[in-house]
């Protein structure tokens, strides 16, 4: 009777070792499967926001772009020129050319809440021009102020 009741005792531990196996093997593949699927939901919501990212910075209004300048009642009368706009990762560089064809490059560009200032230096007259647009990105003209006196209008060129 020992014998028959030590192979039962035997097999019931041997069916629970089984059990716990096949249990622990269970529980490991679920936590597997579960840590990997919450790391693709990760890089599937950082592949989702860089692509709205880039929807978005490339759906910014931008100044970039040419614009035709006219100064107007200098004391050299009326002056014109081009203003020429990149948009380089998100800051503006540029040059203004003179109706002669020069290429003055812009010191400085920068954006406001009203519009746009920029500034160069003008050579053949040794002077620094300054000059602040009022307008948004999206608009087709804007009117300011050159060297804060003269009245100044850029008309996008197309």
């Amino acid at each position: 009777m020992n014998l028959t009741r030590a192979h039962r005792i035997s097999g019931i531990l041997a069916s629970n070792i089984n059990q716990y196996t096949i249990m622990r093997t269970l529980v490991f593949s679920f936590l597997c499967c579960f840590i990997l699927s919450i790391a693709s939901c990760d890089s599937a919501a950082k592949t989702m926001a860089a692509k709205t990212e880039m929807t978005e910075s490339a759906a910014v209004p931008s100044y970039a772009g040419v614009w035709l300048v006219t100064v107007e009642n200098t004391p050299l009368g009326t002056v014109t020129g081009e203003l020429k706009l990149e948009d380089i990762s998100g800051s503006l560089k540029g040059v203004f050319v003179t109706p002669d064809g020069k290429s003055l490059p812009l010191q400085s560009v920068s954006t406001t809440e009203d519009g746009l200032t920029t500034g160069f230096y003008y050579p053949d007259y040794d002077v620094d021009v300054d000059v602040q647009l009022t307008g948004k990105p999206t608009a087709e003209m804007l009117i300011g102020q050159s060297l804060g006196e003269y009245r100044t209008t850029a008309k996008r060129k197309e």
